[in-house]
């Protein structure tokens, strides 16, 4: 349903070490169909308040205040983690380093359908080609059977927008999708 309330982000404030935080009273809403941006110069916090929505700060970073609820289960998910897979999906910016060097992209794209959508193997590898169709990349099919270090960095980053809307995330947020792509 359009326009409901998916994610309340209230007062979200992020810290490394013992320093003050980097970011301080965060407030969201995130309504299902809609987009929400989340601007600012380089630096801002940007990156960090979205590695906190999604629970994959790094191992110095925590949550020193707020909260992230998941409005249709009332789930905080600061609490309880983040659903990801099905739930909560992400574009990372970087997409060299977001990806199994040592995993044809087509499986990479097709284990989250095996996982959380409980296609088989083969249903999965199909999907995640029709994925890679969608995101137009090229010649998907023969490019399924590549590893990442044999795409570009624009190819690298459709393969990551596709693994990330492969289980119909209900949160998906993007960190910057489009920097890497080529034409």
């Amino acid at each position: 349903m359009a326009g409901r309330t998916v994610l309340e982000v209230r007062g979200l404030s992020v810290a490394f070490g013992q320093q003050p935080p980097v970011t301080s009273g965060v407030d969201l809403t995130l309504k299902a169909g809609q987009v929400t941006a989340l601007v600012g110069e380089s630096g801002s916090g940007k990156t960090v308040t979205s590695s906190a929505i999604m629970g994959l700060l790094p191992a110095a970073g925590r949550v020193v205040a707020g909260s992230v609820v998941h409005a249709p289960s009332g789930k905080d998910w600061v609490a309880s983690g983040p659903p990801l897979g099905r739930g909560l999906s992400m574009v990372f910016q970087d997409p060299m380093s977001s990806l199994n060097p040592s995993m044809r992209v087509v499986d990479q794209i097709a284990e989250p359908l095996h996982i959380h959508n409980g296609l088989n193997l083969r249903e999965a590898q199909k999907r995640a080609v029709e994925l890679m169709r969608d995101v137009e990349l090229p010649e998907p099919q023969r490019t399924a059977a590549k590893y990442p270090h044999e795409l570009s960095g624009g190819q690298k980053q459709r393969v990551m927008i596709a693994l990330a809307l492969a289980c119909k995330p209900e949160v998906l947020i993007a960190d910057e999708p489009t920097t890497a792509l080529d034409e």
